[in-house]
């Protein structure tokens, strides 16, 4: 018996085909960013020449050497491994970069790219996405690198300068010139700032810069949800599952908080948000970070593994519409966060949905499930707050009951929620009450049977 060997063989088109898993230029914007995340570097700057047509992406991470260069072409192999945390130069990241995919954005710019990437020494090297794909066998590829000796105080990082298409160009620009977009590409990731995991703000320590035809832009930093609109705030209502209880805050004092059960360990679950009752072009005075980039609508943003989620479904600010009107409280923004190194963790392509599978499903839910708690509770203390609430038993009381000992709270329905807050007094023939700025009263009368609600 004659025995022979084949050898397998992988065509450039399969590049091509791969490459369209990265739907559009937005998502690969995105993944070059979280490139420079996974690196290690406190910035990346992103700069588009819509005259030479040209985009560049530069960042001071920790470069590549020949290995790491070998990495980045084994397409579809990665050791990253999603959601796990690690430290590298100095910042503690989740790991964003998991499918081998990540060198295939540039691609979606332009066919011409090129590397400069400084570790132990300088290289260079560059690919013509027009000739990869042309063949037969990619490994067959030939990648070119240049060594060059790193001068003594050269910094590390990584710069990829790619030729960019007239439609990407045009593209980009358009898309960057929505502020409402813009936001959310400058302030793509988040961070908790203590261990309670309930207060979130942008992360102070990843910079994103856009340089737009020599106009720059900058994550903020200093967007504060204690800052935005104070005039019109409500209830400021924080969440997470390492405690298991919804905290709601008015005047930023701790007026009620319940208990809302995730069991799933698997991921971890917090939020962060200010509500409103906004008056009519209230919303033009909050930060357009938080607004819905279709309806326009304020929205909290969803953010997973600390990269902004781009999904207005799964948090729905008007989830109690269909179930009662009167419970809803859907004037809000801030942060939902889930953290999870779970494997389960996907998207679909455009990532504006999670892969479906029972622990993406327990997310979902318990998002929808608190945000219908939010809402439910919030609703009844605004409703306290307003005056819509009846709070006493009695509008009535006999004098010969205001005896030593009295206590005026016993007159207050046990069911009214922020009745900790009530203060009483005895004054010109009335119980008064005072719930921050709300007065009601209860009428002493003599010899009277009193008069009940």
């Amino acid at each position: 018996m004659e025995t022979t060997q084949s050898q397998i063989t992988v065509s450039g088109n399969i590049i091509s085909e791969l490459s369209e898993k990265i739907p559009n230029n937005i998502i690969a914007l995105n993944e070059l960013i979280k490139n420079s995340y996974d690196a290690g570097s406190p910035w990346v700057k992103i700069i588009l020449d819509s005259e030479k047509k040209n985009l560049t992406i530069k960042d001071s991470g920790t470069g590549m050497d020949t290995d790491d260069v070998n990495k980045l072409f084994h397409i579809s192999s990665s050791e990253k491994e999603y959601g796990h945390e690690i430290e590298i130069n100095g910042h503690k990241r989740l790991i964003q970069g998991s499918k081998g995919l990540g060198f295939l954005s540039v691609f979606k710019f332009g066919r011409k790219v090129k590397w400069k990437t400084t570790k132990r020494e300088v290289l260079e090297f560059s690919v013509d996405f027009n000739e990869l794909i042309k063949e037969y066998n990619v490994s067959d590829y030939p990648l070119v690198i240049n060594h060059f000796q790193k001068e003594d105080d050269e910094a590390a990082g990584t710069e990829i300068s790619v030729e960019v298409d007239e439609y990407n160009i045009g593209n980009l620009k358009e898309y960057l010139s929505d502020k409402v977009n813009l936001t959310k590409i400058l302030n793509s990731f988040i961070s908790q700032k203590n261990q309670k995991y309930d207060d979130i703000i942008p992360d102070p320590n990843f910079i994103i810069k856009l340089v737009i035809d020599g106009n720059e832009y900058a994550t903020n930093t200093q967007i504060d949800l204690a800052l935005q609109h104070k005039k019109n705030q409500f209830l400021r209502v924080k969440f997470s599952t390492v405690k298991n209880r919804i905290n709601y805050f008015f005047k930023n004092q701790l007026v009620y908080s319940e208990d809302f059960n995730s069991q799933n360990e698997e991921y971890l679950l917090s939020l962060d948000i200010q509500t409103y009752i906004l008056e009519s072009y209230g919303k033009k005075k909050i930060n357009e970070l938080f607004y819905n980039p279709i309806s326009l609508e304020l929205t909290p943003l969803l953010y997973v593994n600390n990269n902004l989620f781009n999904n207005y479904s799964i948090f729905d600010t008007a989830v109690m519409k269909p179930i009662k009107t009167s419970l809803v409280l859907s004037q809000m923004i801030g942060y939902v966060s889930v953290v999870s190194s779970d494997p389960r963790i996907s998207f679909n392509s455009d990532r504006t949905q999670f892969s479906q599978n029972s622990l993406t499903d327990d997310i979902t839910n318990s998002i929808k499930e608190l945000n219908k708690k939010i809402q439910t509770t919030g609703s009844k203390i605004k409703n306290e707050l307003n005056g819509k609430t009846v709070f006493l038993k009695t509008k009535q009381i006999d004098e010969a009951q205001i005896i030593d000992g009295f206590d005026a709270m016993t007159l207050v329905r046990p069911d009214v929620l922020l009745k900790d807050f009530i203060k009483w007094k005895i004054n010109n023939g009335k119980v008064e009450y005072t719930l921050f700025d709300r007065n009601f009263s209860v009428e002493i009368i003599k010899n009277k049977r009193k008069k009940e609600i």
